[in-house]
């Protein structure tokens, strides 16, 4: 339960700390089979360094401020596949959705080239300025590593664990 939701919280320390905050958790896991099969399925496929998915590809501070989700691009295909009403629409329906993707994008583009900030919504900043918090805090030394991971892993964690 609560041990698995910790996990959310690798991804905000930087790629060279994931190593020992994994060692951290490990040290509090359940006695539980389940437990270690994940733990053992956690360390080949996303912290060892020869892993499919390093910590270097999914890891970062919060000083940085990339975006932490595929909500971009899962936003594109959805609204792509939206303006299609047949499973294989005509070549020229293809194209002119994709002169007016290509209209939509420059206009964006323009926008962030004179500077014109994206409207973000109260809930994001929110999340933004408590992680921020909570990382001045880990960065002080006002809070541990392992208190870090739990607290930011806890607010970040997925709607639905099975």
């Amino acid at each position: 339960g609560l041990w698995l939701k910790f996990f959310f919280g690798l991804s905000f320390l930087p790629p060279a700390e994931v190593g020992d905050a994994f060692t951290e958790l490990l040290s509090i896991m359940p006695a539980d089979n389940e437990c270690v099969q994940f733990a053992d399925y956690v360390l080949d496929t996303y912290i060892d360094e020869n892993s499919e998915f390093p910590p270097n590809l999914w890891a970062s501070s919060p000083i940085f401020d990339h975006p932490r989700t595929t909500n971009g691009p899962e936003s594109f295909h959805s609204h792509f596949n939206k303006q299609f009403y047949t499973p294989h629409p005509h070549v020229h329906q293809v194209i002119a959705v994709l002169l007016e993707i290509q209209t939509e994008n420059r206009i964006k583009i323009n926008s962030i080239s004179k500077n014109i900030p994206n409207a973000q919504r109260k809930e994001t900043i929110k999340k933004k300025e408590f992680v921020q918090e909570t990382w001045n805090k880990y960065e002080r030394g006002n809070i541990s590593q392992l208190e870090y991971i739990k607290c930011l892993g806890l607010k970040y964690q997925a709607n639905k664990l099975l």
